[in-house]
């Protein structure tokens, strides 16, 4: 008997059994010597080596090795899906140079220069958005989803644009798309992971369901499923997520509910369903999971009614340690006015330890929010915490945490950077037109249209707060650089002892 999960794909990709990575799955098991060679038109076999295959290289222990082949995925998924600059169509400039005009910037001229860094922006921009599905799918998988679901996903959300609102759809995405990818709920994807299963047979096939309230709502609902369109399922699962209202967020008196390991798992999916937390156990597959793990904890505050029904934090153990701590803030963050409550029950359970750094690094950022609200200076060690000049920030999503940017947005980061290394302002540029060999931090996109005209590297340039190009660079070396926080492109020269995010080497 054929996996269901091998026989939907086939159904749903005809072609998939004939694909390259599919054919060097079998390939690969032929070298091994394998046993029960899938025959020319099993297809469902092939498939099922082919997400065997998959498995193998993602679901694994070490997490050094894992994050590696994460990142080569990542890279490899940027060069096919991502926009090539070559792709950015002119109109996109022109209606940026109108914008520029409505702002009361006047009639700013589109140079190569700003094409090229208005290119990064957008690139970099899609690249960030498509990290985060792989990062949940592949890296995390903290929904348990089997590997023909994630595949699934995969596959689609690489094709799609962002959601329309307004046509409650999403559209097709083409070689000149500059748009990013969709954003993930994580609620509204284990809507859509449940209804596929449930509907699944164990042939692949599609059943028509039989829980929906009316008969109108499962007519408009079976028409949606039986074609197995990713885009209109999580379309249709995103209008039915309902987040709880603004006056019932700023509840915070609730109690803690703990849902027992082994449990029945419907009690706690009637308790988050339709709520809008946007946490994948909401789910009934993904909540029967969790609970065959590990307790499940949830803090309800009080609704309209003056009872406790809105879910506000989750606390999921696995194998009797805390595994995930979330909220209902973007990115599953906790709530700042929260935070306390979710450490304090945190704090005497196992694993514990291991959020002691995600815990501290929450509650100095929400200090430091409420002290940049209130124009209080900053002191040395709360700009470098700000700033992750020392060390990342860390939040329970594992994610960043949106309010980094908002609060930098608002100040002097020249300011900010030279009483961090010590200098004068004026040896902060951002600009890289402007860059000396006094310059020693530059803010900005270190483009390759400049770099390509450096004979030597600036003799004092430390740091590089953004991304650094030195592809077509002649320089003989890279100075006293120390670090780049966004993506090092190497030139000719080798880099030595420099801190990078990604570094980029193309042959």
């Amino acid at each position: 008997m054929h996996e269901p999960g091998s026989q939907f794909l086939n159904k749903k990709y005809n072609d998939l059994h004939a694909s390259k990575e599919v054919t060097k799955a079998v390939d690969d098991w032929k070298k091994r010597g394998k046993a029960e060679l899938p025959s020319q038109t099993d297809k469902n076999k092939k498939i099922q080596l082919f997400l065997d295959r998959l498995e193998k290289i993602f679901d694994i222990t070490d997490r050094i090795k894992l994050e590696a082949r994460t990142q080569r995925l990542k890279q490899n998924l940027y060069e096919l899906f991502t926009i090539k600059e070559a792709d950015i169509p002119d109109r996109y400039y022109e209606h940026q140079k109108e914008i520029l005009k409505q702002q009361g910037y006047g009639n700013v001229e589109i140079t190569e220069k700003l094409r090229y860094l208005m290119a990064q922006d957008i690139i970099a921009e899609q690249q960030h958005s498509l990290d985060t599905w792989i990062d949940y799918l592949v890296l995390q998988n903290d929904a348990k989803y089997p590997t023909w679901f994630r595949y699934y996903v995969i596959r689609n959300v690489l094709n799609l644009c962002p959601y329309n609102k307004k046509d409650k759809s999403f559209k097709k995405r083409t070689t000149h798309t500059v748009a990013v990818f969709p954003d993930i709920d994580y609620e509204a994807l284990a809507y859509v992971y449940d209804e596929v299963s449930h509907a699944m047979t164990e042939e692949g096939k599609v059943e028509p369901p039989h829980d929906k309230d009316t008969k109108g709502e499962k007519d408009e609902w079976w028409k949606i499923l039986k074609k197995m369109n990713f885009g209109e399922l999580y379309a249709y699962s995103i209008e039915h997520v309902t987040p709880s209202s603004q006056e019932e967020r700023e509840q915070t008196t609730g109690e803690w509910v703990k849902y027992d390991q082994g449990s029945d798992s419907l009690l706690l999916v009637k308790t988050l369903q339709g709520k809008g937390t946007g946490w994948c156990t909401a789910g009934q597959e993904t909540a029967k999971k969790h609970l065959q793990f590990g307790d499940f904890y949830v803090y309800h505050t009080r609704d309209k009614k003056g009872k406790n029904t809105i879910p506000r934090i989750a606390i999921r153990m696995e194998n009797g340690r805390i595994a995930e701590i979330r909220g209902v803030d973007p990115d599953q963050e906790i709530e700042p006015s929260l935070l306390e409550i979710a450490i304090e029950k945190a704090r005497p359970l196992p694993g514990y330890n291991e959020f002691r750094k995600k815990s501290h690094d929450m509650q100095l950022l929400t200090d430091i929010e409420t002290k940049s609200s209130l124009n209080e200076k900053l002191t040395l060690s709360e700009l470098k915490f700000l700033y992750e000049i020392d060390y990342k920030i860390e939040g329970f999503s594992g994610k960043k945490d949106p309010r980094i940017k908002e609060i930098v947005k608002k100040r002097n980061q020249k300011e900010d950077y030279a009483r961090i290394y010590s200098c004068n302002i004026n040896q902060v540029a951002t600009e890289d037109d402007k860059i000396t060999d006094e310059t020693i931090v530059f803010i900005g996109v270190l483009s390759r249209i400049s770099t390509e005209k450096w004979i030597n590297f600036p003799k004092n340039l430390k740091v590089v707060v953004g991304s650094a190009d030195f592809h077509d660079s002649k320089v003989p070396n890279y100075g006293n650089l120390e670090t780049v926080t966004g993506d090092f492109i190497r030139g000719t020269a080798t880099p030595k002892n420099i801190n990078v995010d990604v570094l980029v080497t193309y042959k």
